[in-house]
């Protein structure tokens, strides 16, 4: 009996060893199931999530593809000066309200795009034309991406062209979204970008040369604002590094004696064609600034372009003093050769030693030409700004100009230039009302021997400034030679006078991931 219940007890262990055999077993099964289905899960999520990744770069591709093509609409259709299709009249956006930043048009923000509110029907559809199906679309292997694209007016500025035609710098905030179709629904980016068309104005420094300045003697800048007053009147007058009466070269500038003191930067380029690059002017106490590498400066042709090169030797400045009458059209070009007189406002040769009288009408709004072959003063001569009695009469009787009753002065020379001054008893002493500009290639002087008002802009000559008396303006040329001990006064109202625009670029872009 003992023997029995001792077999059964062994069969009866055996089974229960099976059993738990099988427990573990099932359970081995169990967790390699897990492990599996977690291997599973995470290779899934890994693929979402690089897919997911995927999508939202081909959105950035797409938003990034749309700043571009915004960009490229804004430089190659988009004219600030909207063309209002109605009337075929061309507009300087008159209907913008400039008082308030941003600017507004009929009350609410100037926009392109969407429910755009903008003057010209014709440039709001042309915007909406590029940036809709199927302009908008960007292929990205088998997958494509599409972008929409508002752009909002920031600023509006407007300033002047060196013929006196508006040039406009704007400011737009250009939003674009990109959009993929995602594993997990559409992928969304949206770029923001800042589009800029600059205005570079034409006098920004005290002294500016394309290729070479050569700063000897004791030649000393400074600055002011010709806009609120005389200089040095009332604290009208600049000193130190942050004067702005810097001098700059797209290429070289070169320092010889060292007395000189220039009351802001000095800028020099690398190169500028074939101008040789680099500073030799050395960071001591004559530069208040700094001395900096800086991008060159445009030098733009000079509007109305005047050909005429016939050295004729009739001399139009034999009185004392002689006046010259102003003509408000643009003349190309005059035979000389003629029997007929010059016309209007064109001089063959102005050789004197007497004070010029240039006569201008009595209009603000209007600018007076006066085109000569040479222009030569004497030591004892000088330009001065004289109204008009009658329209082309002007004689002894007639007033001096000053800046609210007079036209501005521009004085285009195209031989021979040598310049002396513009007369202290001048009523108007603003540097705005007087403008030289120089085409040819030959030197020209400024001797200083009467203080001058005015801007000089000679691109293809070097301009010698010498002398011990006072220039009040600006100095612009392919090289500049500034000796002697005289001041260039800068004035800083020249920032805002004329210039031009550069391309609409981008100036600073941020991203958002959705």
């Amino acid at each position: 009996m003992q023997a029995i219940w001792n077999r059964l007890r062994r069969k009866a262990g055996q089974g229960s060893e099976r059993g738990m055999a099988l427990v573990f077993t099932l359970l081995g099964l169990l967790l390699l199931s897990m492990l599996a289905a977690s291997l599973m899960f995470v290779t899934s999520a890994g693929s979402f999530a690089s897919m997911s990744f995927k999508s939202q770069m081909q959105a950035s591709f797409a938003a990034n593809t749309g700043v571009q093509a915004a960009l490229n609409w804004f430089r190659t259709y988009y004219v600030p000066n909207w063309l209002d299709s109605s009337t075929g009249i061309a507009s300087t956006g008159s209907n913008y309200l400039l008082t308030v930043q941003p600017p507004t048009y009929g009350g609410n923000a100037v926009t392109l795009g969407g429910s755009a509110n903008f003057p010209s029907s014709d440039v709001a559809s042309s915007f909406v034309a590029f940036s809709t199906s199927p302009n908008n679309q960007i292929t990205m292997g088998n997958t494509t991406g599409s972008y929409t694209i508002t752009a909002s007016l920031m600023a509006h500025d407007r300033y002047k062209k060196m013929d006196n035609t508006d040039v406009i710098s704007e400011r737009w905030m250009v939003n674009v979204t990109g959009t993929v179709a995602g594993p997990l629904g559409n992928s969304t980016v949206r770029e923001t970008a800042v589009i800029e068309r600059v205005y570079l104005p034409l006098f920004n420094d005290a002294i500016r040369g394309k290729c070479d300045v050569l700063l000897t003697g004791s030649i000393k800048t400074d600055s002011y604002f010709s806009a609120a007053g005389p200089y040095d009147m009332a604290g009208n007058k600049y000193i130190g590094a942050d004067a702005q009466a810097s001098v700059g070269s797209n290429a070289l500038i070169q320092s010889s004696g060292g007395a000189f003191t220039i009351n802001g930067n000095a800028y020099w380029g690398s190169s500028s064609g074939s101008c040789p690059g680099g500073e030799q002017i050395s960071q001591d106490q004559n530069v208040l600034g700094q001395i900096i590498e800086a991008p060159g400066v445009p030098f733009p042709p000079i509007v109305p372009s005047f050909a005429d090169t016939t050295n004729s030797d009739t001399d139009d400045c034999s009185g004392n003093p002689s006046y010259l009458i102003y003509n408000t059209t643009n003349i190309a070009s005059y035979n000389p050769d003629s029997t007929a007189a010059p016309p209007a406002g064109h001089y063959r040769k102005c050789d004197t030693s007497k004070d010029v009288r240039l006569c201008v009408p009595a209009d603000t709004t209007k600018s007076a030409y006066f085109f000569l072959n040479h222009l030569k003063l004497g030591a004892s001569a000088a330009l001065v700004l004289r109204q008009e009695t009658s329209p082309g009469v002007c004689n002894a009787s007639s007033p001096l100009c000053t800046s609210s009753t007079c036209a501005k002065a521009r004085v285009y020379i195209n031989m021979e230039m040598d310049l002396r001054g513009t007369s202290d008893a001048d009523g108007v002493n603003d540097p705005r009302w007087m403008s030289f500009f120089y085409s040819g290639s030959g030197d020209a002087y400024y001797r200083g021997t009467t203080s001058c008002y005015g801007t000089v802009y000679a691109p293809f000559a070097t301009v010698h400034v010498s002398g011990t008396t006072d220039f009040y303006g600006s100095i612009t040329a392919l090289n500049v030679e500034a000796k002697g001990n005289g001041t260039v006064h800068y004035d800083l109202s020249l920032q805002n006078t004329w210039g031009s625009a550069s391309p609409f670029r981008i100036i600073n872009q941020t991203r958002d991931v959705f």
